[in-house]
């Protein structure tokens, strides 16, 4: 595991480097990472570049054994490139555009701005793509922070209007394809076509809208793909290529965006990440509601990122529980981390943050560090060239997420106060979290079959191929479970012209919707009882989620409930008004399960017991609730992780004995976890 950390050489006078150098060396860090700020300094004015100071800081840093992460420096353009080309600014969706000053400040689509991100990039690996100290290269920094990802300039309604162009064969087949009869809005001609500019009054087309953030995505990973295909022939071939992702901000499809990266990394700030589901523009209202942690959540973007690249991912900024942090990394299938900083910031927007040293002494968090490195360079031949191992799927697709919330979150696209997309699919992942059932994350075009169970909670946006290969999964055994709003509308965000759900979905779940397909139970409590003879929990009655399940709901949205009519299928649970709420349907081998409501804790629970005493899962240990489990496993064996995310000890009962490889200590039966710790324990034997 590479265990580094953030310096800013740049921010310190010369004399400085070698003892920060050794400090960090002596911290117990493998490398750092450096530059991703730095471009004023490496191209001072157009076309003048000095990398001399670049060059000694490199060979500082190596000469101690450090590996050096390299950033381009794009995330940042120097003063005078702004103004040289003031049209690179962005445009919010005000019409208000962004001025230099902080950071972020491009158009992801100017093309002027492209170039000269691609001529430093092309800059800096000529000059370090074969240095022995580099190790990698991270492209630019957190794509799309800022609300920086949707662009309203008129640069970017040009290159829509072209991307709408390569999209569609003609303007028919565009017309056709985003319903714009609707309200007269057909296009005549192809420069008619706006941005839909959210300020506009309320009715924007949700076909519009999801094309363009689809346009949107595309063009920032245009943007990094440009510098990764100029790095990848300039660099040597064990140089690594990757970008840190910010948690929360889905703007970007990150799944495309790691097609040409060769992992995967993204910026894990759990005081912010896991207490707040908000991540507004500056100055929105604070939420009414002080959010407990959630720690599930961190988990849950850490096997997303996993699954983005199928390889192992790293945290390539954290700070705060940096122990748990670095131990729940690992326990996910992590293969780095690297923290923030190494000395706090004099000057500047991020003052006082960080801090392994703090004018010249060493604060709390260096003594810490070193413990961590410590153990983990110790433990390091246990989980080298192992992998996560996990029970069931989870289904997740940026399109549908961001389909989803223009109709139930309109028109916003957010991780928000559990009724957006994602945090739909964070409490179906929650449940069986609490249980410790680990789950992969699978996107539409990955493979299910090593599943025996995979996860849908909603499967908004369908396709003839995505519905055949859901057919083929439970044909083939595969248990598939589902929640509203499934089978709805096609991939250009339409409703369909039948009943849903869509095409052969029908088929596989047995069912289909009854009446307008959708019921709304505003200010009603809502409640399913399930039949005497139900699969699981029969005869019980529990509460639905049909709103926000905060404590009170910073929008208020309610979700979809849905009635269905059984046609091949069993209804197992009904709604007080008689209309059957889930069904159950046998199809080839498998089973598919299809719910109307979003389902509470209670009801999780009861599912999960249910696919447990069917033999499809199993936890892989019983403890109280914020205490994780996972696996890791490879040609040495496997190593378990336990991972306490409370604040305050707790109890497990081990089923076996075991090695605690971190203190090399035997532990059996009851056990005691001190909080925010974790356990790494290999059977006794090994």
């Amino acid at each position: 595991m590479f265990y580094g950390v953030a310096y800013y050489p740049e921010h310190w006078a010369e004399e400085k480097w070698e003892n920060d150098a050794g400090n960090i060396r002596a911290c117990g860090m493998d490398g750092v990472r450096i530059g991703e700020f730095a471009w004023c300094r490496m191209e001072p004015r157009e076309g003048v570049f000095d990398f001399d100071w670049m060059d000694r800081a490199i060979d500082t840093l190596g000469r101690t054994g450090l590996k050096v992460i390299l950033g381009t420096p794009t995330a940042t353009p120097p003063s005078w490139l702004v103004h040289t080309y003031p049209d690179m600014l962005p445009v919010d969706a005000n019409g208000i555009e962004m001025k230099n000053g902080v950071r972020k400040y491009y158009c992801h689509s100017n093309e002027i701005y492209r170039q000269y991100s691609q001529r430093i990039a092309e800059k800096l690996a000529y000059q370090y793509g074969h240095n022995p100290h580099v190790v990698g290269w991270q492209i630019d920094n957190e794509l799309g922070d800022h609300d920086t990802v949707r662009c309203y300039c008129p640069r970017c309604r040009n290159a829509f209007i072209a991307w709408c162009q390569k999209k569609f064969a003609s303007l028919d087949e565009l017309n056709r394809a985003w319903g714009t009869i609707f309200w007269s809005q057909e296009y005549s001609a192809w420069d008619e076509i706006d941005l839909p500019y959210p300020r506009k009054a309320i009715g924007l087309n949700p076909s519009h809208l999801l094309d363009y953030y689809r346009f949107a995505s595309d063009q920032v990973i245009e943007y990094a793909e440009n510098q990764i295909q100029t790095l990848r022939p300039l660099i040597a071939p064990d140089q690594w290529i990757t970008t840190n992702i910010i948690a929360t901000y889905w703007e970007i499809d990150f799944k495309k965006l790691a097609r040409q990266l060769d992992f995967v990394s993204w910026d894990c700030y759990t005081i912010i990440d896991a207490t707040s589901p908000v991540r507004e523009p500056e100055a929105s209202p604070a939420p009414p509601v002080v959010f407990p942690p959630r720690p599930e959540m961190i988990s849950l973007v850490h096997d997303l990122m996993r699954s983005f690249s199928k390889n192992p991912f790293w945290v390539m900024e954290t700070a705060g529980q940096d122990r748990l942090v670095a131990y729940h990394t690992l326990a996910h299938g992590g293969d780095g981390i690297n923290f923030f900083r190494w000395r706090n910031c004099r000057f500047g927007a991020e003052q006082a943050r960080g801090g392994y040293e703090y004018h010249g002494i060493f604060s709390e968090r260096f003594h810490e560090g070193k413990r961590i490195a410590a153990e983990l360079h110790g433990i390091a031949k246990h989980f080298s060239q192992t992998t996560y191992q996990a029970q069931i799927g989870l289904f997740y697709s940026f399109d549908m997420g961001w389909a989803y919330d223009i109709r139930y979150v309109y028109p916003r696209s957010r991780w928000l106060d559990a009724t957006g997309y994602w945090r739909l699919v964070e409490e179906y992942y929650a449940a069986f979290w609490n249980k410790n059932i680990p789950m992969e994350a699978l996107g539409p075009a990955d493979d299910f079959s090593a599943f025996n169970v995979v996860l849908v909670p909603c499967l908004y946006l369908t396709t003839d191929d995505l519905n055949e290969k859901l057919c083929e999964y439970v044909a083939h055994g595969g248990t598939l479970i589902v929640g509203p709003a499934s089978g709805t509308k096609d991939w250009n965000n339409v409703y369909i012209d039948t009943l849903p759900p869509d095409g052969k979905l029908k088929a596989l779940f047995g069912c289909e919707l009854t009446g307008s397909g959708e019921i709304s139970f505003a200010n009603q409590d809502l409640s399913v009882t399930l039949t005497a003879d139900a699969p699981l929990a029969a005869g019980q009655t529990f509460a639905c989620q049909t709103k926000s399940s905060s404590a009170l709901g910073f929008f208020n949205p309610f979700r979809p409930v849905e009635t269905l009519r059984p046609i091949s299928a069993q209804a197992f649970g009904y709604f007080a008004s008689g209309e059957a709420a889930c069904t159950i349907n046998a199809y080839g081998k498998g089973k598919a399960i299809y719910l109307g409501f979003s389902p509470n804790k209670e009801f999780m629970n009861a599912l999960i017991g249910w696919l447990e005493t069917e033999k499809r899962i199993h936890p892989l240990l019983h403890t109280p609730a914020g205490v994780e489990v996972t696996v890791r496993s490879g040609e040495q064996g496997t190593v378990m992780f336990i991972v306490n995310h409370n604040f305050a000890p707790v109890h497990i009962s081990l089923p076996a004995a075991y090695r605690d490889v971190v203190q090399g200590r035997v532990l059996e039966g009851d056990v005691c976890i001190e909080p925010q710790y974790t356990l790494v324990l290999v059977p006794a034997d090994k």
